[in-house]
């Protein structure tokens, strides 16, 4: 780590602790950009800072002895800072606890409510941060990703004040207490000239280590660059897939809405049309029988006391077919549609009109001519018999007196 950028770090954590460790046994309120410059590792410019100020502190709400709830709530930022970039959720929250003899302080950040640190396609969310005198510790979710920064704590006043030489090995605190004291000046040099063997020998047996490690160093880097790399691929890939799977079901739903809706005009038209021809070929029959009593005549009006043998409605009928749905309600196939009514008739006085459909006379079905010439015999002049008449496609019933002929 750069050394000012160390040294700002420290002195940015220093500042922070004596502040938060009150606030997580007390309650109370920091800074969010307080808690961001540890997570970055980085003191942030002036604009982030007003951005993470404009959003508000982290408020602190104690529960037990060193422990307390956190939470902060506002817009949701993507912050880019010089070695990765933030992300901050619209809510934050967790728990923090104050470390062992106030050395530091844990925050604890819930899974659905963390920031997140990008660096380049791969973001990880932050788990934990540890803050102490001596490092920063970020946790983040893959054990790979996790981030620590130094921040080179001096020795206490015992470790700085230690006697020379305490801290070295054995074999080379006999060889400083050889060279420390040499009786005479060929005993020095020959004291030198061990040490510098020694020295040497030493220097060789360190070269194949210190390759080791440097070869090492750059297969663990060459691996996490792999692993970041395939990382990213993968994350794009499952991305284009997601993407192409929602633009393939949103192709398939409009074609079928567009089938659906080409097939329903297909079947509107074809209904149409068969009611077109339906009322036609109605109107065509209505003609040909219109034409036909037109050319036979009306039929003469019995004079008063002759008789004919037989009774008479007064109207004129044709044998016609029911609707399916007409059909299946009235339980019936067809009936007899009236051409004609002769005024002053019985079928007029009794309230039937042209274009009436009769189902029934007497509790008798009329489906062609012949049953109708059954209930006008002369045994029924007279009469008065219920009618059930299909006007409009509702039944309607009506009482009709039979006259003679």
């Amino acid at each position: 780590m750069d050394p000012r950028k160390q040294a700002a770090l420290r002195e940015a954590v220093h500042e922070l602790l004596p502040r938060v460790i009150p606030v997580v046994r007390e309650g109370g309120r920091i800074p969010l950009r307080s808690i961001a410059e540890p997570i970055a590792g980085e003191k942030v410019g002036s604009d982030v800072r007003r951005a993470l100020d404009a959003r508000g502190p982290l408020t602190f709400s104690p529960e037990k002895a060193g422990r307390a709830r956190f939470e902060n709530d506002g817009q949701q930022m993507d912050l880019r800072l010089k070695a990765i970039k933030l992300k901050i959720p619209k809510r934050l929250s967790g728990w923090a606890e104050v470390l062992d003899g106030e050395q530091g302080v844990a925050l604890h950040f819930d899974k659905r409510h963390t920031l997140s640190a990008c660096k380049a396609l791969v973001c990880a969310d932050v788990e934990g941060v540890e803050l102490t005198k001596r490092r920063i510790f970020v946790d983040l979710e893959g054990k790979a990703f996790d981030r620590s920064f130094d921040l080179g704590a001096k020795e206490d006043a015992r470790g700085a004040a230690a006697p020379r030489g305490e801290g070295k090995p054995a074999a080379d605190r006999k060889v400083a207490a050889r060279t420390a004291r040499p009786s005479q000046p060929a005993q020095r040099k020959v004291v030198e000239v061990s040490a510098q063997k020694e020295e040497r020998s030493t220097g060789k047996a360190k070269a194949p280590l210190r390759g080791a490690i440097r070869d090492a160093k750059a297969n663990i880097r060459s691996g996490v660059e792999k692993t970041l790399r395939s990382a990213a691929e993968s994350h794009w890939a499952a991305k284009q897939a997601v993407h192409e799977a929602g633009r393939d079901a949103k192709t398939n739903v409009q074609s079928g809405v567009r089938r659906t809706r080409e097939s329903a005009a297909e079947r509107q038209k074809a209904v149409k049309m068969a009611a077109r021809n339906a009322r036609e070929s109605a109107r065509g029959q209505l003609e040909h029988s219109k034409e036909t009593v037109r050319s036979r005549g009306p039929a003469p009006r019995p004079k008063e006391g002759e008789s004919r043998g037989g009774g008479y409605l007064g109207m004129t009928t044709y044998p016609v077919r029911l609707p399916e749905k007409l059909a299946e309600e009235r339980n019936a196939t067809g009936g007899l549609i009236v051409l004609e009514v002769q005024p002053d008739g019985p079928a007029d006085e009794a309230g039937l009109q042209l274009g009436d459909t009769l189902l029934t006379l007497g509790g008798r079905p009329m489906r062609k001519p012949g049953d109708l010439k059954q209930q006008l015999s002369p045994d029924h002049v007279g009469q008065r018999m219920d009618a059930v008449v299909l006007r409009a496609g509702k039944a309607r019933h009506f009482t009709v007196e039979v006259g003679e002929r």
